[in-house]
């Protein structure tokens, strides 16, 4: 009898071998996982959006340097006490080597006006998305960074307070 690999996969009566199980579960698993990330992207391109490892060291007053070969949306927001509506975020379109030049004059301004940072979050999307929080992908209500459709409406942000606002941009970049 000639013992090839596939008749060695299935037992002499047409049965799966034990090492034919085996096989055939990883290549169902494998195969599984590439469908499912082919049709996540298909569907849900912003999913898959974030960039990490674009944003350089700062040089000359200048953060968040883009160290990537494409333009990318980067965004970054101050928290402040929760309650008080003083959280400012900025949305910026940088070219490859560009960066923010606003970040010192935004925590300046702040902290002149009263304003508390408790953190900050930095987090930057492929284009044509734009970073902004949206909703998680498991539990709705709960919102997380992410990347959005340009065309997507969300809900308009809550902003900071009349005078944080005068001094913020009074610091706007020409």
């Amino acid at each position: 009898m000639n013992s090839t690999f596939l008749s060695r996969l299935f037992s002499g009566r047409g049965k799966l071998g034990c090492f034919g199980v085996i096989l055939l579960f990883a290549v169902m698993v494998v195969a599984t996982n590439f469908i499912g990330d082919f049709l996540g992207k298909q569907q849900r391109p912003q999913r898959y959006a974030q960039i990490y490892g674009c944003l350089g060291e700062p040089e000359n007053g200048v953060y968040y340097i883009n160290t990537c070969d494409e333009p990318i949306h980067l965004r970054y927001c101050f928290y402040t006490e929760p309650g008080t509506h003083n959280t400012v975020c900025r949305t910026s379109l940088l070219q490859p080597g560009e960066g923010v030049s606003t970040v010192i004059s935004d925590r300046l301004a702040m902290r002149a006006a009263g304003a508390d940072i408790w953190s900050s979050q930095i987090w930057a999307c492929k284009l044509p998305f734009l970073p902004d929080m949206v909703p998680n992908i498991h539990k709705r209500t709960q919102m997380e960074r992410g990347c959005r459709k340009p065309d997507d409406e969300q809900a308009p942000p809550v902003g900071p307070d009349p005078e944080l606002q005068a001094a913020l941009n009074a610091n706007e970049a020409p």
